[in-house]
């Protein structure tokens, strides 16, 4: 649903102490919409505060879509913040939320390259999204805790035996009551769940349920799903705190996750095929040119940075 102006007037009384019923109605529709989405962004293309803040104000001014004069601003930004700030002490103690939806209905929160976004659901989970990454939340998602997945993310669960955490993907449905895993839809060789913390039960497209603990991991493939111990950590878990790692990763492959990871385009010399070279290593909180500089120690390259891009002569190894 988008607002006119008639949201910012419903504001603008709600913050006066002369709201109607519709009008306390109208902000708290308009505040559960927004207040599910989007905590914080970590980014990875040294960006400051306020640009990553105006890609927030570009998904506010999507969902409001606003056209008033020049004297009415003020109204917008004050009210705008305050009710992410303060109103929302005022609504979650004084407001009716209007009647659940239709259980079918989900809404959708995107993550491109170039960071990882957090995504805070109504009971207190966190979800943090890998690049390319998709979710679709239930609306009515504090008595449903249902998730569609595409891509890569993580989970942290709040625990609620009465209502289970349900993600579904393609080929699988993870169930939890509350604790903290990683699934991943975009892998070669199928889906791949690796439990950090507790006890997940996953159903594959074949209808067989395993049982994972910590520190395991269920690849799922098309002849079959398997069942084993997570061999790294860091390599499971550890992009969500800032950790690029590759394990006998080719060269190809390597540069398209840094593309992804620092939201650039990087031209090199290899195409399609690999020189033969294999990368592995851990680089924690490290700029594009400073693990460049760390690879270079272990497959030769001349490399050339201007502002988004960046091209790269491999030599062949050593």
């Amino acid at each position: 649903m988008k607002y006119s102006r008639l949201l910012l007037d419903s504001i603008s009384r709600l913050l006066r102490g002369k709201a109607s019923h519709k009008d306390i109605k109208d902000v708290n529709d308009w505040y559960d919409s927004v207040r599910q989405e989007e905590v914080f962004i970590e980014d990875h293309k040294n960006r400051t505060k306020s640009m990553v803040k105006q890609e927030l104000w570009e998904k506010v001014n999507r969902d409001i879509a606003y056209k008033k004069p020049a004297y009415r601003r003020w109204v917008f930004y004050t009210a705008a913040s305050i009710s992410l700030l303060l109103v929302a002490f005022y609504m979650g103690n004084h407001m009716t939320h209007s009647p659940a939806p239709d259980e079918s209905f989900f809404k959708r929160v995107e993550n491109g390259a170039g960071m990882k976004k957090r995504v805070k659901l109504p009971d207190g989970s966190e979800v943090v999204l890998f690049h390319h990454t998709q979710i679709e939340i239930a609306e009515d998602f504090s008595q449903n805790r249902n998730l569609k997945l595409k891509g890569k993310a993580l989970f942290h669960v709040s625990r609620d035996e009465d209502h289970p955490f349900t993600v579904s993907t393609d080929q699988s449905v993870t169930t939890v009551l509350g604790t903290s895993f990683v699934i991943e839809t975009t892998m070669e060789e199928g889906e791949r769940v690796a439990v950090k913390e507790g006890l997940v039960a996953v159903r594959d497209a074949g209808g067989e349920r395993f049982l994972l603990n910590r520190n395991e991991m269920l690849t799922i493939r098309q002849g079959g799903s398997i069942k084993e111990p997570v061999s790294d950590e860091r390599l499971a878990f550890g992009w969500a705190d800032d950790w690029i790692v590759f394990e006998r990763t080719g060269v190809v492959q390597a540069m398209t996750m840094l593309e992804d990871w620092f939201g650039v385009e990087i031209d090199h010399n290899l195409g399609d095929g690999n020189n033969g070279c294999l990368l592995t290593g851990a680089y924690h909180k490290m700029s594009l040119e400073h693990i460049l500089e760390a690879i270079k120690y272990s497959i030769p390259l001349d490399y050339e940075m201007y502002k988004n891009k960046v091209s790269i002569s491999f030599k062949s190894c050593k």
